[in-house]
């Protein structure tokens, strides 16, 4: 082998061996993150809803996922009403939720709401309305990234987010609801 074509091989032969370890340590942590007895950021998930003073209570349903049920905020004049907050490790994320109203399927109402519910959804920012044909559920809810860290101030703001949207609209959807879908 000539002096020129070692040298050629040579770059190709460190970017694989690069190649390797970097694929040996994604797996080495992916192998360690599923491990853990615990999901990530379930301890401060628990501690951010108990500094804003929500009566959270928390369950771990798997060793990659933690759920956190707590009386929403706007629950002081709804009492039924319960927020959701779900972390989940697999895709880093913090699914938040609470439940406004069930409605079948076969409701005449539902198409006012559904149509009142798109509209909404173009003029929010933070939050979103979404309804499950399945259990007729609709929920105001928001996501929060978390692959790179927990954002305390970001979840805070997006728990409010949702207060707020669920304290605006509960009226207006659950008369619409009731109404039969007429125009609101």
């Amino acid at each position: 082998m000539s002096f020129v074509s070692a040298r050629r091989t040579r770059p190709a032969r460190s970017a694989s061996c690069a190649l390797g370890w970097l694929v040996s340590a994604l797996l080495c942590t992916s192998e360690l993150r599923a491990q853990e007895s615990t999901a990530r950021y379930a301890e401060v998930l628990s501690n951010e809803l108990s500094a804003l003073g929500l009566a959270a209570q928390c369950a771990q349903p798997s060793p990659m996922s933690f759920a956190c049920t707590y009386p929403a905020r706007s629950a002081v004049d709804k009492p039924n009403l319960t927020g959701h907050a779900h972390y989940d490790d697999t895709t880093d994320t913090v699914y938040l939720y609470i439940p406004l109203l069930s409605i079948p399927e076969n409701s005449p109402a539902l198409l006012g709401l559904l149509r009142r519910a798109m509209e909404l959804n173009w003029e929010l920012l933070s939050a979103k309305l979404e309804w499950s044909a399945q259990t007729g559920e609709l929920r105001v809810s928001s996501v929060l990234h978390t692959d790179s860290n927990f954002d305390r101030r970001a979840f805070r703001a997006l728990l409010r987010s949702l207060d707020r949207v669920t304290v605006r609209y509960y009226v207006e959807l659950t008369s619409l609801a009731a109404k039969g879908g007429g125009e609101h």
